[in-house]
């Protein structure tokens, strides 16, 4: 899995050189261009709260309803955002379809799980042990013998 954000460039790079790895937007980009979507100062916490909830959902189809019941809310307290959600937070839930690959041993993309899948280091005993892996490293853990193609 390829997680970047939108950048038209990077994604057409991808899809020239790997065009059968699974892609995500990031979501704490996704995250940053929903804020300039709010207008009202006191929405910002309460909007940035909400959209995590839907990326920590348990699965996919959760995540999807909470987005279309924060959708339907933010209509008429704030259409722009809700525009703006109903095409772009779906880009973000790639990682819902990969968290299957927790029970076949790949876990989710952390430096810890990354570490302890490539050494003896305890997974927790750095200090950057929830600093996201880079998604080039979590592809190559979930799918060791997968090749580039071009």
């Amino acid at each position: 899995m390829i997680i970047s954000d939108a950048h038209a460039g990077l994604n057409a790079a991808r899809r020239a050189t790997l065009p059968s790895v699974p892609w995500q937007r990031c979501q704490f980009h996704l995250q940053q261009n929903a804020q300039s979507y709010v207008t009202r100062l006191d929405q910002r916490k309460p909007v940035a709260q909400r959209i995590r909830a839907i990326f920590n959902a348990p699965d996919g189809t959760e995540a999807e309803r909470l987005l279309r019941q924060a959708i339907d809310d933010w209509r008429t307290e704030a259409p722009k955002l809700a525009q703006w959600a109903e095409e772009n937070p779906p880009e973000g839930f790639a990682t819902f379809g990969c968290r299957l690959l927790s029970a076949s041993g790949c876990a989710p993309p952390t430096a810890s799980n990354a570490l302890t899948a490539k050494s003896n280091v305890v997974p927790g005993s750095l200090p950057s042990s929830q600093t996201p892996l880079p998604a080039c490293a979590w592809f190559q853990l979930c799918w060791p013998n997968a090749t580039r193609t071009g």
